[in-house]
């Protein structure tokens, strides 16, 4: 799970075409940097979901890390040409076939809580993954 922080200063700031711009801008950073086995979708709000089939929860940070660099790094251009900077929080949850999807979402939604808690613009992964861990290195 996904969430871009302080969207709705961004949206107080350059209205909502260039809140809409965002989401664009982020949407294409999710679908140039997913494989196409993945599934990236807005989730509600400025919040998205990013389903990786088959990936360790180590590559699972480690894309969700990366997304969260290239967002840090770029700028989204308004109409009228102002600049806007923005930033993601991001949770990860893997729990092979054992869990349900709800509860993965909620897992996934807890550590992205866990990132806005501790400071925004940062990548939570869910703790306890330690014998998938295991299981995937063998």
């Amino acid at each position: 799970m996904l969430d871009i922080d302080m969207f709705k200063g961004i949206n107080d700031i350059f209205g909502h075409s260039g809140g809409d711009r965002v989401l664009q801008h982020l949407a294409g950073i999710l679908t140039e940097n997913t494989r196409g086995i993945d599934i990236a979708a807005r989730y509600g709000g400025e919040e998205f979901i990013l389903i990786l089939p088959g990936t360790p929860v180590k590559g699972a940070a480690a894309v969700a890390e990366k997304i969260r660099e290239i967002t840090e790094q770029s700028r989204v251009i308004t109409a009228d040409n102002q600049i806007i900077n923005y930033t993601v929080s991001l949770g990860v949850a893997s729990r092979g076939g054992e869990a349900g999807f709800e509860d993965l979402v909620r897992e996934a939604n807890s550590m992205l809580y866990k990132s806005k808690d501790e400071g925004r613009n940062m990548v939570s992964v869910m703790p306890g993954n330690e014998e998938e861990e295991k299981k995937e290195e063998n």
